[in-house]
């Protein structure tokens, strides 16, 4: 959408018009603060929203004062899409946002829909503005994208200049064509996003990173930019067909299927000198995301867990000590029941064991396997048992959903990869290296990955209409987020998808590169 500026000596003389007496300008700084989160640039300080009476710009960001503007118009045409009321003011309110935070608006005001030729806007900053506006919002759980070629119908209808044409507004043609551009782009940016959460929870590390690279160079928020320096960090550790770390640590993912591999029986010959000094690449580009997303949120702990354990990985055992005891010690002092601090006990106790000191890390993992957390009280037990034993002599049992016994994989009809049966192919070109060729079936997509013209992976999404029972312990997932547990077979190729215990969708995958000869 082509959004250009508006600042004239009119505009910056005349005083707003604030709106008093009710809740409207709650809800409206909600969404504001919603968006805010979930962008998580908290290094810019929080823009606060004033409700005004004009009737010319829709939204302004006035940069002096750090106010996003909205008027009690687009306020009230926002309310009309009654349910949709907030996925229409979230639009408005992210896309100020972006403008607040974007490094490059040195423009003392902004307008959402209004521009003066002698204030020389940017039309790139503003369709800048509307990715990141729109993918921000679907980050927070607003559905902006569907109702976005309404929202412009509605407002060029409201603000009387339907089908005119002035000079300080683009035309309503003009407006939607551009609508059409950032809707497929941000259409695209969901999806890779949504993707690249499918390859990481398959432990297809390799696939998954250049997905997120590509959405960062049109959304720079801190979870892309974490996701990064996990899928980097994991990439890593799972480097190779030996195990190289016995000891598990807890923002691991798949980690059976790490540990499952053949032992080598020393610590230090699993990797190549080659690929040793790969791994430590991959090490150091995810602390670099790591440090980006504890700039961007110092108050992000996952982001010094993850600090934590790079160190550790990277052998800086001094260095990862030197961070405890001066930062973190104290927090997790205060915070012992806190799930994050918790887990960076976890990672402490494997940083003791590798100091030598084992009684001290045998005595924090078993007060961590105690705890009422299943999901790392189980992987606290493992690494108990691992230190116990010895690093490389504890036999690992067999464990994870596909060994329990009496499970069988899930039949459901019709959900077999059919590629003779699709209706459309498109293709998504991430760079000259990586494009991926998309296919989409009446119930799922499949997507195909070609590496410098080689197939590295095909993985295919299931949407399931009927709902199955899925009853099993949690603690046999691959993932447990607070929405969905993911349930991988490594050896089948498939994962599954669970809500509450009901069967929500199946991924199937084929990873070309470990079937070569």
């Amino acid at each position: 959408m082509v959004y250009i500026r508006n600042l004239s000596l009119c505009l910056i003389l005349m005083l707003p018009q604030f709106v008093f007496g009710n809740g409207q300008l709650d809800v409206s700084q909600n969404v504001l603060d919603r968006l805010y989160q979930v962008h998580g640039h908290f290094n810019t300080s929080r823009p606060k929203i004033e409700l005004v009476k004009n009737k010319k710009n829709v939204a302004v960001y006035i940069k002096s004062r750090n106010t996003i503007q909205l008027e009690l118009s687009a306020y009230n045409l926002c309310i009309a899409f009654g349910r949709d009321s907030l996925d229409a003011l979230s639009f408005i309110l992210a896309h100020e946002l972006v403008h607040a935070l974007q490094t490059s608006n040195n423009l003392p005001k902004t307008s959402f829909i209004a521009y003066d030729k002698t204030f020389k806007g940017s039309v790139d900053m503003e369709r800048d503005a509307d990715i990141q506006g729109i993918f921000i919002s679907y980050l927070a759980g607003y559905k902006s994208i569907k109702i976005l070629p309404d929202l412009i119908d509605r407002m060029y209808e409201v603000y009387g200049i339907n089908d005119k044409i002035i000079r300080a507004y683009p035309s309503k043609h003009e407006r939607k064509l551009s609508a059409q551009v950032v809707i497929q782009q941000v259409n695209d940016l969901i999806e890779l996003f949504e993707l690249a959460n499918r390859l990481t929870q398959i432990s297809a590390y390799q696939s998954a990173i250049p997905c997120l690279e590509y959405i960062s160079k049109y959304y720079q928020g801190k979870e892309i930019f974490n996701n990064l320096g996990v899928n980097y960090v994991l990439l890593g550790m799972n480097m190779g067909k030996l195990q190289g770390e016995a000891l598990v640590f807890p923002f691991e993912l798949d980690w059976n299927l790490r540990i499952k591999k053949p032992k080598t029986g020393r610590g230090d010959d699993f990797l190549s000198p080659i690929d040793l000094l790969i791994q430590q690449k991959y090490y150091l580009k995810a602390q670099e995301y790591f440090e980006v997303t504890k700039r961007l949120d110092p108050t992000y702990f996952w982001s010094d867990l993850n600090l934590f354990a790079i160190n550790i990985l990277r052998g800086k055992l001094d260095l990862a000590q030197g961070y405890y005891d001066s930062y973190l010690k104290a927090h997790c002092l205060v915070n012992h029941e806190s799930v994050i601090f918790q887990k960076i006990n976890f990672v402490y106790a494997i940083l003791l064991f590798k100091k030598g000191e084992i009684e001290e890390a045998k005595r924090i993992l078993k007060l961590i396997s105690s705890q009422n957390n299943p999901y790392l009280s189980h992987m606290a037990k493992y690494n108990l048992k691992v230190i116990t034993n010895g690093q490389f002599e504890y036999a690992y049992q067999n464990a994870g959903v596909c060994n329990t016994p009496g499970f069988k994989l899930v039949d459901i009809p019709d959900t077999e990869v059919k590629l003779t049966k699709t209706s459309t192919m498109e293709w998504i070109v991430i760079d000259t290296a990586i494009q991926i060729e998309r296919r989409i079936l009446s119930n799922s997509m499949i997507y195909t990955f070609f590496e410098n013209n080689e197939k590295s992976i095909t993985i295919q999404k299931i949407n399931i209409s009927n709902k199955y029972n899925f009853n099993i312990d949690p603690i046999l997932s691959s993932y447990l987020g607070k929405d969905e547990s993911v349930y991988h077979c490594a050896k089948d190729g498939i994962a599954y998808l669970v809500r509450d215990g009901l069967l929500n969708g199946i991924i199937r995958y084929y990873t070309y590169y470990d079937n070569m000869p």
